[in-house]
């Protein structure tokens, strides 16, 4: 180890804990924030590592562990900022040592998991052929005209709904990450930026028009990771604009589907459009006048705390098992039918049913009033709900070793570009700490084969490159974040 790296590795972890704990300051205590400081320390400790050695791997722990202290660290902050009640020390404490113990865990996953080796040596690739470049815009365009119907999910009834939506909303993500890697690699074309500009502008109105955010922001997300996996720095600009665009638009969300959705207005894309624009002005004028009991700082506050996960970590942990009983596993049982496609079983459970229960049995949420709100705890408190603390090591660690093997087997150069693009989508649901783990895992299989089979007319299999043995760290698992 040398002593820059130690600097570069610690030092942005602790000032920034500090800066924080300033601005909250005489509100969380010392404890508190030393139990923050793991969830920032070890993932920027991963990200420097990936960024100063020379083997091209992805930085998968790094970002997915970065999401932990969004999910779980920032929140102790941002309860101070907004005068909210805090979480009662008693149940604040054991909740922070949970969700270290989850990071923990799920680097030792990374660190423990067997697979050295990928699964073939042959790999789907796309060689990049004018025809194929022209067949992989077509998917692009097919995608954005999907995402722009509103009837086209039940062609095929209930059964297909799911594969439909998958063409319309993952798919497309595949064409997007395959041609950018190509635009930031030299090998592009321009008619390329045109068409991802093109899509940008389409998935964004076709989100707003049917009340859904997190469409646009997945697209978001999967240009920031191609690009930071291209140039190996964050897109600083492209991380603004999708946590402006969250922050601007989210107040209005409400809003929007109390009309459009519950209140059963009709109006064209358009009108949808500009009636979020305004909604989200009034929203922010509104704050900015002092009216409407909000500033504009606690507007903010608002919507990040859809990205908290601590206060359900806490109220886990003050009712497991005293008022809800350990569950020994039975919110896994989804797994157990996850693998059969709906188009084969149109009754199948709802991949939702380990959301469900965790809303009626803590209290959340009435039973009758569950097909309209959706709330999850996460995998590390779902592991808790299970089997207590000692299902946390045992779940969450599995839970990095199935990580790896994406990583081993999509993710990495030597996979191709097909996969690579496959994997990027992927890789922005593996950020949604929030969900549960059937939810998690559940439905990636039939993704990547629905995404192979969509683009078969135009992939070969090809040896895999596989890494010089010569090489330090060649075929190895990955790199401590310290060493």
């Amino acid at each position: 180890m040398n002593v820059p790296f130690l600097l570069v590795a610690i030092l942005p972890p602790v000032l920034l804990t500090g800066l924080l704990w300033t601005s909250a300051w005489g509100t969380v205590r010392p404890i508190e924030v030393l139990l923050t400081l793991p969830m920032v320390l070890l993932p920027w400790a991963s990200f420097v590592a990936w960024r100063r050695e020379s083997e091209e791997r992805f930085p998968l722990f790094a970002l997915v562990g970065g999401m932990f202290w969004i999910y779980y660290g920032l929140p102790v902050f941002r309860i101070a900022w907004t005068g909210e009640p805090t979480i009662p020390y008693e149940t604040l404490v054991p909740a922070l040592l949970l969700s270290d113990l989850g990071l923990v865990c799920l680097w030792c996953g990374f660190r423990l998991a067997p697979f050295r080796s990928p699964v073939s040596a042959r790999v789907p690739e796309i060689a990049g052929t004018p025809s194929q470049l022209a067949y992989v815009r077509g998917v692009l365009v097919v995608g954005a005209l999907l995402g722009l119907s509103e009837s086209h999910a039940y062609v095929f009834g209930e059964g297909g709904r799911n594969a439909i939506l998958l063409l319309g909303d993952f798919v497309p993500l595949v064409a997007v990450a395959y041609l950018l890697r190509r635009h930031l690699s030299g090998q592009g074309q321009r008619i390329d930026v045109i068409f991802l500009a093109v899509y940008a502008v389409l998935r964004v109105m076709a989100a707003l028009a049917s009340g859904w955010l997190g469409s646009a922001v997945g697209f978001g997300i999967v240009l920031v990771i191609v690009y930071l996996e291209e140039r190996r720095r964050v897109p600083v600009g492209l991380v603004v604009a999708v946590l402006a665009y969250t922050l601007v638009l989210q107040p209005a969300k409400t809003a929007f589907r109390e009309v459009f959705w519950y209140g059963g207005e009709q109006g064209s894309r358009l009108e949808r459009l500009a009636f979020w624009a305004r909604a989200s002005q009034a929203e922010w004028e509104s704050a900015a006048a002092g009216e409407g009991g909000k500033t504009p700082s606690e507007l903010a506050a608002e919507t990040l705390s859809r990205m908290s996960l601590l206060e359900h970590s806490a109220l886990i942990i003050e009712m497991t098992p005293d008022v809800v009983p350990y569950q020994h596993g039975r919110l896994y049982s989804y797994f157990l039918v996850t693998l059969v496609p709906r188009v084969l079983w149109p009754d199948k459970p709802s991949i939702n049913e380990a959301n469900r229960f965790y809303q009626v049995a803590y209290g959340l949420t009435p039973e009758w009033h569950l097909d309209s709100i959706s709330i999850a705890c996460g995998f590390v408190g779902e592991a808790y709900i299970n089997f207590g603390w000692l299902g946390v090591p045992f779940v969450v660690t599995l839970v990095g070793m199935a990580l790896r093997w994406f990583e081993r087997n999509l993710l990495e150069p030597g996979n191709g570009n097909l996969l690579r693009a496959i994997g990027v989508p992927v890789v922005s649901l593996f950020l949604i700490l929030e969900s549960q783990l059937a939810q998690y895992f559940g439905g990636l299989l039939q993704r990547i084969a629905l995404a192979l089979l969509v683009f078969l007319p135009v992939w070969r299999l090809t040896p895999r490159a596989l890494p010089d043995a010569s090489e330090p760290g060649a075929d190895e698992g990955v790199e401590a974040p310290l060493e």
